[in-house]
């Protein structure tokens, strides 16, 4: 019952933020980097994917990493998965992103 509300929740956000993204055309919007929801859901997704158990994922905080830069920002993403001997361990990954584009740069759990 609970993957399935998170499963639903998590569309929900993913879909808002499709629809952001997409936006009206209007170009006083925010840039991606700007808006930590977008981030959280986005990289989130992505983060699952490398994981033995994607469904053991839990997003825990979300900091800038050094000062914003012309067009974009770096990110620490600091989540809890389960590891291979099914305890949770802590993990970071780094993300970049940009006013139109989000990309995962480094991903490792301790």
């Amino acid at each position: 019952m609970k993957k399935s509300i998170r499963l639903i929740v998590f569309a929900i956000i993913t879909g808002a933020f499709l629809l952001t993204a997409a936006g009206s055309g209007d170009e006083s919007s925010e840039p991606l980097y700007k808006d930590k929801y977008a981030i959280e859901a986005t990289f989130g997704s992505l983060i699952k994917k490398q994981l033995r158990d994607p469904d053991s994922y839990e997003f825990v905080s979300c900091e800038p990493l050094g000062e914003e830069l012309k067009d974009g920002q770096f990110f620490t993403i600091t989540y809890r998965a389960k590891n291979g001997f099914g305890g949770y361990a802590i993990g970071k990954a780094i993300v970049s992103c940009d006013s139109t584009t989000m990309r995962l740069i480094s991903n490792e759990s301790n």
